[in-house]
């Protein structure tokens, strides 16, 4: 499914996934890294030693992650019945 997902089909994804991608801008650069998190419903919480995420987080606070739900990857989306659901959910730091 592509395109608007409903705030229940967010809240359903960040629920049942544990791995996601974080996006921030390291020494000018865009910077994206795998990261494992947890939902409690409100908030998404990830874990992670210092390293350059951190530095670029504090420095550039403005982040976004991207959760994705892949069900089957046999051949790369060529198998029948393959399907990808992509939503967006805005993230803010302190």
């Amino acid at each position: 499914m592509y395109g608007e997902l409903s705030t229940d089909e967010i809240d359903e994804i960040l629920r049942s996934e544990i791995l996601a991608r974080i996006a921030c801008v390291a020494n000018g650069w865009p910077y994206i890294v795998p990261v494992t998190y947890v939902y409690d419903g409100a908030s998404v919480y990830i874990h992670s030693a210092e390293g350059l995420k951190l530095r670029a987080m504090r420095e550039e606070p403005r982040v976004c992650i991207e959760v994705e739900q892949i069900r089957s990857t046999t051949n790369c989306g060529r198998q029948k019945g393959f399907s990808s659901r992509f939503g967006k959910t805005p993230v803010t730091t302190p």
